[in-house]
């Protein structure tokens, strides 16, 4: 494979890529978007604190040459649930995660608007379910699900 088909091959973390748009546009982006999901990944470390046994790491992704937080949820040493930023924009929402585990993907989606609080929304892998507000009792009820 020849040096330009390698670099010109698409990244699978894009959700939307658009490579007109300016690397202090995507920066400006990025800092936005990793304050909105350090905020989620906060509240959920402590939606989780007093379940034994569970932890959050949080790390980095590069998505379009900037990196978004990434995190990920742990039962002891076994990987529980990865929460991956998809883009620096999704259409029709502020922000996608996806939350991967070994048994399904869900779905978390920013509905507000830019200048509001975020309005995490769960779109969640089992068939019929309509998008429920991210709440304590629902991430909970989610991890119970996908630890079984």
């Amino acid at each position: 494979m020849n040096k330009k088909s390698k670099s010109s091959k698409p990244s699978n973390n894009n959700f939307i890529f658009n490579p007109d748009i300016s690397k202090k546009e995507k920066v400006k982006r990025a800092k936005y978007l990793a304050e909105r999901i350090n905020n989620l990944y906060e509240n959920i470390s402590e939606w989780i604190v007093d379940i034994p046994d569970y932890s959050v790491k949080k790390n980095n992704i590069t998505i379009e040459d900037v990196k978004l937080p990434a995190a990920d949820i742990y039962s002891g040493k076994k990987l529980a649930v990865s929460f991956k930023p998809t883009g620096l924009w999704a259409f029709g929402v502020n922000c996608r995660i996806d939350l991967l585990s070994k048994k399904e993907t869900n779905i978390i989606f920013d509905i507000a608007k830019e200048t509001a609080s975020p309005d995490w929304q769960l779109i969640s892998s089992e068939a019929g379910k309509k998008p429920k507000k991210l709440t304590k009792v629902i991430f909970r009820n989610l991890l119970k699900r996908i630890n079984k």
